[in-house]
Order: C-alpha cells, then sequence, then structure tokens
C-alpha cells in the first residue's frame, strides 16, 4: 500500500503504483486461464502468447490500446500505512482512489475519499433497488455524484471509459448510471492487452440452456429460451435435458445462454462432493445455477456451481449470458475481484460474461434477453445492446418494469464489441 499512499504527491510513484495494479491485478485469474489452455491440447497461438507475455506491465503499454477519447479507470482502495490506528479495535481507515490513465499515457490521481463514506451510499442504495423501493433511483444518483462526478470533472473530454472496479464498488450498475458515455467494465487494465487480439477462427454454434425440471419452476423462461434460440437459429436445451452433463459437454461454443434459478451462499461454504479437488471453504463453491437432478423423473434440483464452470471449454467463447438471480455476485478479494460464476466463466475462456447484481424478476428478465439478442443479432455491439435495452426499460410500457430493480442490474464484463457472423 505505500506506492498508493505516495502516489498523490510523487507522479513517478503513482506511475508505479498503476505498474503495480496493472502488473497484479486479476493476475492468479490470468494464471489459472493460462493452465486451461495448457491442458487443452492442440496448444493454440493464443496460449503461446500468453506463455511469452511479460508479467510486468507498463502504464504506457495499456495506454497505446486506449482510443483516443479513452481512458483507464482503475478504482482503487487503499490504506496509508501511516493512519494505521495503533488501536485495533478500531476500523482501519481504507480510502478510494482513482488512476486515470489517458491515451498518451499521461496519469491522474482522483481522490474518492473515505471508504467509510462511499460503501453505506452504494450499500443502501443497492437495498432500496433489490427490495424496489421508490427512492432508489434518487440514491443511485447520490453514489453517482459522489463516485463518477469527480471522475467526470476530471476527465470531461474521455467519452469511452475502460473501468476497473475494486472491493466494495463492483456493486455499482455503472452501465446503467452512465448511459451518456460508453462504460466498458474490465477485470483489469491488463484486459485492454488480451482483448484487442484478434479471437480467432472456431466456436461451434451456439447453446441456449435452461428452465431445469424441478417444482420450483420458471414460467417466463422457457419463452425466453424459445425466443434466443430462435434469434440465434439453434434448439434450446431445456427440462431435464438441462444437467450437470450436458454443461459438461459444452466444447467451444461462439455463445452460451443459461436461463435458470441462480444463487449466491453469503453465509457459508456449501460442502465439497466426493473425489472433487477444491476445498469445502472455497468461495467458488458459494454461487452457481441449478440444473436438473440426474435420476430420470426426479424434480429435485442439483446444483451447477462457479468451480464446476472452471471445467468448461470456453477459449473459443465470445459471450456467456447467465440469466438467472445474483450471478455477478461473490466473494470480494484484494486484487483479484470477485470469486463467483464470473470468474468461473472468464477462467474457462470466455470474452465476455452477462450477470446480473441482484435477484431478477423471471418476465422482467425474459423481456429483457429477447431485447437484448435481437440487438446484438442485428450487428450492435454487446455493450450498445446492453444500454439499448436499458433505454427500452426506462420508458417501459409496463410502467412497474421502469423501476431499476428490473432492468439496471444487468452488466457486462470483458469484450464490448459486436459478435460478426450472428
Amino acid at each position: 500500500y505505500l506506492a498508493d499512499a505516495l502516489a498523490q504527491t510523487n507522479p513517478e510513484t503513482a506511475q508505479l503504483a498503476l505498474a503495480l495494479r496493472l502488473s497484479s491485478q486479476g493476475l492468479l485469474q490470468e494464471l489459472q486461464r493460462e493452465q486451461r489452455l495448457l491442458l487443452e491440447p492442440p496448444r493454440s497461438a493464443e496460449w503461446a502468447d500468453a506463455a511469452s507475455a511479460s508479467r510486468w506491465i507498463e502504464p504506457a503499454q495499456v495506454a497505446a490500446a486506449l482510443p483516443s477519447d479513452g481512458a483507464l479507470i482503475e478504482l482503487k482502495r487503499y490504506l496509508d500505512p501511516a493512519q494505521i490506528p495503533q488501536d485495533s479495535t478500531k476500523p482501519l481507515p481504507w480510502q478510494y482512489r482513482t488512476y486515470v490513465l489517458r491515451p498518451d499515457a499521461s496519469l491522474k490521481v482522483v481522490e474518492l475519499g473515505p471508504a467509510a463514506r462511499l460503501e453505506p451510499l452504494i450499500r443502501k442504495a443497492y437495498v432500496a433497488t433489490a427490495e424496489q423501493l421508490s427512492d432508489a433511483t434518487e440514491l443511485w444518483q447520490d453514489v453517482s455524484a459522489a463516485l463518477l462526478s469527480p471522475l467526470r470533472a476530471a476527465i470531461p473530454d474521455a467519452q469511452e471509459w475502460f473501468l476497473v472496479p475494486d472491493a466494495g464498488l463492483h456493486q455499482v450498475p455503472y452501465q446503467a448510471l452512465m448511459p451518456e458515455h460508453r462504460i466498458r467494465l474490465l477485470t483489469t487494465g491488463r484486459d485492454l492487452l488480451r482483448l484487442r487480439q484478434n479471437p480467432g477462427e472456431g466456436g461451434t454454434a451456439p447453446v441456449v440452456a435452461g428452465n431445469p425440471a424441478i417444482s420450483n419452476n420458471l414460467p417466463a423462461t422457457a419463452a425466453e429460451l424459445r425466443g434466443v434460440a430462435q434469434l440465434l437459429r439453434v434448439s434450446p436445451v431445456a427440462g431435464r435435458a438441462f444437467s450437470t452433463r450436458s454443461l459438461k459437454a459444452i466444447n467451444n461454443p461462439r455463445i452460451v445462454h443459461i436461463a435458470s434459478h441462480g444463487y449466491w451462499d453469503e453465509a457459508s461454504a456449501k460442502e465439497a462432493r466426493p473425489g472433487m479437488a477444491v476445498p469445502a471453504t472455497d468461495p467458488m463453491l458459494r454461487s452457481g445455477i441449478v440444473v436438473s437432478a440426474a435420476e430420470s423423473g426426479s424434480q429435485a434440483e442439483a446444483r451447477f456451481n462457479a468451480a464446476d464452470f472452471l471445467t468448461l471449454k470456453l477459449n473459443k467463447t465470445e459471450l456467456v449470458t447467465l440469466s438467472a438471480c445474483s450471478t455477478g455476485l461473490g466473494d470480494l478479494h484484494d486484487s483479484e475481484g470477485i470469486y463467483g460464476l464470473q470468474r468461473g466463466v472468464q477462467v474457462a475462456g470466455a470474452r465476455s460474461v452477462l450477470t446480473s447484481l441482484w435477484p431478477v424478476d423471471d418476465e422482467a428478465t425474459a423481456d429483457w434477453m429477447l431485447r437484448y439478442y435481437k440487438y446484438l443479432t442485428s450487428g450492435r455491439s454487446r455493450s450498445d445492446a446492453l444500454v439499448t435495452v436499458q433505454n427500452d426499460f426506462r420508458q417501459h410500457n409496463n410502467v412497474s418494469w421502469r423501476h431499476p430493480y428490473f432492468w439496471a442490474g444487468w452488466q457486462l464484463v470483458g469484450d464490448w464489441r459486436s459478435i460478426q457472423g450472428l
């Protein structure tokens, strides 16, 4: 934390602090992804590029990948060692700041203030949204004023923001709060170097799956699956066919769309199954989606967790959509982001993932997803399609669905561009 503490007063130290973050943020996730590439013969050109890449990333390398009106915005929670109280019973004085990198490699450090001020604002707005309270929009405006207004003032000419959240700032629906900007969410600023590479040829037909055969079914999900499958020109995998076995059989489809129940167990880890080489305390066991049980005719549910997603073959997959409750949540870890479904999908190789920040409504989600894929298959980029659907919902014919609970929680992380050939 020393480099972060000195970054405000020393430009060279600020460059060092950003280089440290670019080189370390999400590094374990990247190493896990490279291990997956190594284990899947034949070794691809992508694996060769990853194996030869330097682990140390200079800000100038990332700046060169930015568009002329772009900015990399690295949000960072840090602690000044000199401010740590000697009394261990007192809370640590965490602070937030942003490292803003421009295409000319110039760097600004923007202070955002104490975590004790920002995080309660975010939590209050989040709870109000999840509970569909009438003041949710106003509370998110308070978050925007505290978190985003200082950035707007610091970079008024930047229209394309490549934003990397940290710690408690992961629960902010950035793309919904800033429709006037082109927001691209990344796990690490280093992703700009990886994503500018051509994904290469390949990728099998899209997979559209969900609506498990369980007692607690989702009526609108069946219509969602049929509609998305029709737009992608495939047949859906649903009912008892939607199982652990069918998901394990996935082999690099260009798109994966899964619509089911989602879960995130914040309180405790699930027990590891016999033979699973993952500790029971692993947070990757606490989030997942519900699938059909293996027993023929059973309406019991089975679970496919984030650790299971790590084993899927998604190296040539452009987009994974997890259309279920709370699929974007997980345990927050310094320098590694969220441990949950999003991480499982990214380690498995997918270039982008669409997830939800909170529990979602079945019928509204079906409407949202059908609009999204309609825009996506018409040639719009992944991020433009998302913003367009959000704008649709702001003026939805169903007035109750204009509340941000129904549309603002969907977030796209990773590649923001269009998917060719849909």
